[in-house]
């Protein structure tokens, strides 16, 4: 028998999971409707996790739109929170484009402006999205685009002081606006430059900026220039890729000033009109859960450390605070049992092979040592400790002392006391300085591989 929470939603299949609830498929016995149910995991022990869950909860229901997810109810069944909404029939847009890839200009543009309704509608209340992604628009079976999971949406006025812990970071870095890679607090407009990479993705079948890491990624957005529309895709209106170039300006006040003017631009692209909803498939649910070898350096003296923290190195530590709250783009929304989409009317631009502009991730324990004095204590409690031994190991080059660095990072990570990215990158970095012969300890910062480890590889948004 299934279980039942409060005598009402009984509980079905698991539907996804993320990084704090899992969703399930649901069925409310007092409406005699199906639901999605976004229950808290038990195995997150944290209050401050608990009250960002219920804070959500109290977010999305209290913000109704016909572009928006809806949020039934919030309840509590004595061991965990949980919160009821509707479950559409559909897919999402990452499954969309999986399946088909790049969109025709006018669906995408009419995808894009439903979803900029949405946001219009939320930043009005004060409310900021901060994960506007692919998995996260909904596609109903009459083609409206919902836009789901303002899970993580909070009050614009407490947007920059929540419940998250230091040094994390909300969003998913493939459409992360650079002032949030930068750790600066989400605004209106960061909502916006996350949704002109989605319309960017529909158009080109790809995100601007792809990369091995959390870190390469965010970093491009910060200070890559955004790979043209019309090489990836030539033949798009130029109105088109005006707006979409508008809402991807690194600088928050050149980009466009609010929802309803991009819908404008948008409306002004002239894109074909033909483009009707596409057919989607089979049910999805609604609800989301945000997922959440380089060489030894040259010998420097202690100081260095506070010089290291320089504008760039700093915004790599925000960064790398990503990791902890991380989430997988194929994570969104499950879509069960869907099907391909059929063709769309209007035929798609061919596209042209696209060339990836990606930032490589720190590449010496000198970087390291920059991102970690930026942020000590936002990668665990031992991050001050991996700093010191790592800053000793960049002045002594000690073979000994590196294995022994490597087998405590190891405990740490483990343990849960360092942010298991930062330790995997440090593992990555010392091991040469571990494995080297002691009069080559120091070094010249050449050695140790080609430099393109990557972290741990298990960046869960690439």
């Amino acid at each position: 028998m299934a279980p039942v929470l409060e005598q009402r939603y009984e509980l079905g299949d698991r539907l996804g999971s993320g990084g704090m609830a899992d969703v399930f498929a649901g069925y409310d016995r007092n409406l005699a409707r199906p639901v999605a149910i976004k229950l808290l995991k038990t195995d997150v022990p944290d209050i401050r996790a608990r009250e960002r869950f219920e804070h959500e909860a109290r977010t999305a229901a209290g913000f109704v739109h016909p572009n928006a997810v809806t949020v039934f109810d919030v309840g509590d069944d004595g061991r965990r929170p949980y919160i009821v909404m509707e479950l559409i029939e559909g897919r999402d847009l990452a499954d969309l484009l999986a399946v088909q890839g790049p969109l025709p200009p006018g669906q995408a543009a009419r995808i894009a402006d439903q979803m900029l309704a949405a946001l219009g509608a939320a930043h009005e209340r004060g409310l900021v999205h901060r994960d506007v992604k692919p998995g996260n628009v909904l596609l109903t079976r009459d083609g409206t685009a919902k836009l789901a999971d303002f899970g993580i949406a909070k009050a614009a006025a407490d947007a920059t002081a929540g419940l998250t812990l230091t040094g994390q970071v909300m969003g998913t870095p493939r459409y992360l606006a650079p002032e949030q890679a930068a750790g600066q607090g989400a605004t209106p407009r960061s909502d916006l430059y996350a949704a002109g990479v989605v319309l960017y993705e529909m158009l080109a079948g790809e995100p601007p900026f792809t990369g091995d890491t959390s870190v390469a990624i965010a970093l491009a957005h910060q200070q890559a220039p955004v790979p043209p529309l019309t090489e990836r895709r030539p033949g798009l209106p130029p109105a088109l890729t005006d707006a979409v170039a508008r809402a991807l300006e690194k600088d928050p006040e050149r980009r466009f000033p609010d929802a309803a003017a991009m819908r404008a631009a948008l409306r002004g692209a002239a894109v074909p009109a033909a483009a009707a909803a596409a057919t989607v498939g089979a049910a999805a649910p609604t609800a989301v859960m945000p997922a959440d070898a380089a060489a030894p350096p040259r010998k420097r003296s202690r100081w260095w450390v506070a010089a290291a923290a320089v504008p760039v190195l700093f915004a790599l530590g925000v960064i790398l605070g990503l990791a902890l709250v991380d989430r997988d783009d194929d994570q969104g929304t499950p879509a069960v049992g869907a099907t391909p989409t059929t063709p769309p009317t209007e035929a798609a631009t061919t596209t042209v092979p696209s060339t990836t502009t990606t930032t490589p991730p720190p590449q010496t324990i000198g970087d390291l040592i920059g991102v970690l004095a930026a942020n000590p204590t936002g990668y665990g409690e031992k991050g001050p400790d991996l700093l010191d031994k790592l800053v000793e190991l960049s002045n002594e080059g000690d073979a000994e002392k590196a294995a022994k660095l490597l087998e405590e990072v190891s405990k740490w990570t483990a343990e849960g006391e360092l942010n298991a990215d930062i330790g995997a990158l440090a593992q990555q970095l010392v091991a040469p300085l571990a494995s080297a012969p002691a009069d080559e300890g120091g070094g010249n910062g050449r050695g140790g591989g080609n430099g393109r480890g990557g972290g741990n590889g298990s960046d869960d948004d690439d």
